[in-house]
């Protein structure tokens, strides 16, 4: 038979659309009812195990453990502490913080001051690249005594209060703290030396000697410091929150007296842990002894007065 006639015959021997579904529908009403339904919840399971595994391994994904991280060691020799902090997220952020003196001249007093004082506590931020805080937590620690029976270090360990997307994005820390300012014994005729502030430089062990140029005396014949008119520059090393005392890099102290603006100038000192850079202040005192300090960085200012 020609070739020609055989195609013929073959495509009209296939099936059309009709009866190809009038076969599916006589397929299907001698599978029964029964089948149908187990064939319909046989793929119904299958589709509802794929959502679930999906499912499953997004949130595994957006909840993956992420290594521990050992932040940088922030130095306060204004207080004479250092405090050393590790973090990690494993299905929440967890922290492990450890305060230590600030150097071995300092372990007595902070085992004294860490046993006599109950009100100490710590605060820690963490904050993006920009500067932006992003999680904090309040930490009340405790205390590690060596073979001695001497606190060496206050410690804590616990979780953080922060979304995986915050921890993610954070690169700096800072902390807050309420602590005792620790000071080694030294004789009346030896002045101790000024701390550096949290820059990464440690204080001299020797101790400093500040020389001031003679300055002319006032009409009076009062030659105190408080009475006599300045107007210099100077930089911020440390300061005290409970007493105002405000530390220059030259060895002056003033005294932020307005309850207030102690909050600024404390401010002012915590942004060094950031910034990484001691702020410099314009100072002008009048011949009364009140002092205005002006912050360089921020145009913001606070009022002082010279520590005698």
């Amino acid at each position: 038979m020609p070739k020609q006639q055989l195609d013929v015959l073959n495509h009209s021997a296939r099936p059309s659309a009709s009866e190809r579904l009038l076969a599916f529908w006589r397929n299907l009403k001698f599978m029964g009812w029964k089948r149908l339904v187990l064939l319909c919840i046989s793929l119904g399971a299958g589709i509802g195990l794929c959502i679930v595994g999906c499912a499953m391994a997004i949130t595994w994904y957006l909840n993956r453990p992420i290594p521990a991280k050992q932040w940088p060691v922030i130095e306060i020799p204004a207080v004479g502490i250092k405090a050393r902090l590790k973090t990690d997220w494993k299905d929440s952020a967890r922290y492990q913080l450890r305060v230590v003196p600030f150097s071995a001249e300092l372990a007595e007093p902070f085992d004294s001051s860490v046993r006599s004082n109950g009100s100490i506590g710590f605060t820690i931020i963490l904050y993006d690249k920009s500067g932006f805080q992003l999680c904090s937590t309040e930490v009340t620690p405790s205390h590690i005594v060596d073979s001695s029976d001497r606190v060496t270090e206050l410690v804590a360990n616990d979780h953080l209060i922060c979304s995986r997307s915050d921890y993610v994005n954070a690169e700096r820390w800072r902390m807050q703290w309420v602590f005792p300012k620790l000071s080694v014994s030294t004789p009346a005729a030896v002045s101790p030396a000024t701390p550096s502030g949290p820059t990464g430089l440690k204080a001299s062990k020797k101790p400093a000697t500040v020389t001031d140029a003679p300055r002319a005396k006032p009409a009076g014949g009062n030659d105190s410091p408080a009475s006599v008119a300045q107007d210099g520059h100077e930089t911020l090393t440390g300061f005290d929150s409970s007493s105002g005392n405000l530390e220059t890099k030259s060895g002056k102290t003033f005294v932020v007296y307005r309850t207030g603006e102690r909050t600024t100038a404390y401010m002012w000192y915590l942004d060094t842990a950031i910034a990484g850079q001691q702020p410099r202040l314009r100072v002008k005192c009048d011949a009364t002894g009140e002092c205005l300090i002006e912050n360089l960085k921020n145009n913001q200012a606070v009022h002082a007065k010279p520590l005698k």
